[in-house]
């Protein structure tokens, strides 16, 4: 009998020069969020975040403050390929949170860049300027 291990191929998007903000919609928010805790399942190199909780730190779009405490959950939708979200406790990241029936999402096909990321400064002095 032949044995096939569990393979998982995804594909991370790339970062472009310039952040993508024509595609963050009216019912979402462009923020900087720092992670105070999270829920990540299988916490080797395939998992994936489940839920987070964390702290606004930086808003350029939509109804999130700088300072306000957040709840976040996985959107539920098909991999199609791209890899699902992971962020860590005590870092911070430049993502897109979609609002839905009161609570907040978030989405793999989203970009999401950590601070420590050498583009991360480029798309918030980008998104600033707008």
């Amino acid at each position: 009998m032949l044995h096939v291990p569990n393979v998982f191929a995804c594909k991370s998007r790339e970062f472009p020069s310039e952040y993508p903000v024509n595609e963050v919609l009216n019912n979402e928010s462009l923020v900087v969020v720092y992670i105070d805790r999270t829920a990540n399942v299988d916490p080797g190199n395939v998992g994936y975040t489940e839920t987070f909780e964390g702290t606004i730190v930086k808003s350029f779009k939509g109804r999130l403050k700088v300072g306000q405490k957040v709840v976040a959950g996985k959107f539920p939708e098909q991999a199609r390929a791209a890899c699902p979200l992971r962020v860590y406790e005590g870092e911070a990241y430049l993502l897109v949170l979609k609002h839905v029936y009161n609570q907040l999402k978030f989405s793999r096909f989203n970009l999401v860049v950590n601070t420590k990321s050498g583009i991360f400064k480029e798309y918030v002095a980008q998104l600033e300027g707008l």
